[in-house]
């Protein structure tokens, strides 16, 4: 297995958008292993980044969380484009990612320029799950 990075790829300063992949679940048919030693199929990345876009949106940053348990939303996540290995072979794209690539609109200042700084390089996904071990060998 792989260990994760989610770095950014690309700023637009004119937009003030970020685009980098908000999860990578493999890398080149290796399962990739996030910082929790966790690892994510890309169908079920898949479905939960269908909800947070349809119901969500919000980015925030370092996994800040408001009195009442609600991220600090710093921006919008305006675009999301998952990449498994049929969307990929269906579209004719040959990287070697899965995952979803996000582009998140920045509208926090003293974030914004972090991020052009270069002290905020890479995205961390949220959420709730249930854990279930692999099996050694799988």
């Amino acid at each position: 297995m792989t260990q994760a990075l989610a770095p950014i790829v690309k700023i637009s300063e004119e937009l003030r958008l970020v685009f980098g992949w908000a999860n990578v679940s493999m890398y080149d048919g290796t399962a990739v292993v996030d910082s929790q030693d966790d690892v994510m199929d890309s169908e079920v990345l898949v479905k939960a980044f269908m909800g947070f876009m349809a119901d969500t949106q919000t980015g925030g940053v370092m996994h800040l969380r408001d009195e009442a348990g609600e991220p600090v939303g710093i921006g919008k996540v305006v675009y999301a484009l998952p990449f498994t290995a049929d969307l990929k072979k269906a579209l004719g794209i040959d990287i070697p990612e899965e995952g979803v690539l996000i582009g998140l609109r920045v509208d926090n200042e003293e974030v914004w320029s972090r991020v052009k700084s270069g002290e905020l390089a890479a995205f961390s996904i949220a959420g709730e799950a249930v854990r279930i071990p692999i099996e050694e060998g799988a």
